[in-house]
């Protein structure tokens, strides 16, 4: 008999030490992007962003375009901290993508903010990025 509590007193064990307890990833409340427009070709329409993840969760957003400043911009939120494949695409009015451009992000907890510039190098867009990230605390959750 003390064999079989035994025996089932460590089958109890191995379950519940091998089970990890399962951790929500944080949440960044908002990702803004502002695009300097000033060197996109005049064909463009359309500005077309996603983000991915190792996680193969996609995010796909669309900018506003603003004529008058030449600048496109957007927010995206609730994306889960970590590293993030970014893609801007331009499009024409037919929804075809006339120019691409990828880049890693790296997204923290708080406010972060990216200032993109497009540049018309041979036929082809080149990404700069510069970030700006702010911690605040109404950027963090109440628990």
């Amino acid at each position: 008999m003390k064999a079989v509590k035994y025996i089932i007193f460590s089958l109890l064990f191995v379950i519940f030490s091998c089970s990890s307890p399962t951790e929500k990833p944080e949440i960044a409340h908002n990702f803004q992007l502002r695009l300097d427009l000033s060197q996109l070709p005049a064909s463009v329409a359309l500005i077309r962003g996603q983000l991915s993840n190792s996680n193969s969760d996609l995010i796909v957003f669309n900018f506003d375009l603003d004529t008058i400043s030449h600048t496109a911009t957007t927010t995206v939120s609730e994306i889960p901290v970590g590293e993030w494949n970014l893609t801007v695409n331009a499009l024409d009015e037919n929804e075809i993508v006339t120019h691409s451009a990828s880049t890693i992000v790296l997204i923290h907890v708080g406010l972060n903010t990216v200032n993109l510039v497009f540049e018309a190098e041979i036929g082809d867009i080149v990404i700069h990025v510069s970030s700006k990230i702010t911690l605040t605390d109404s950027n963090f959750s109440q628990g």
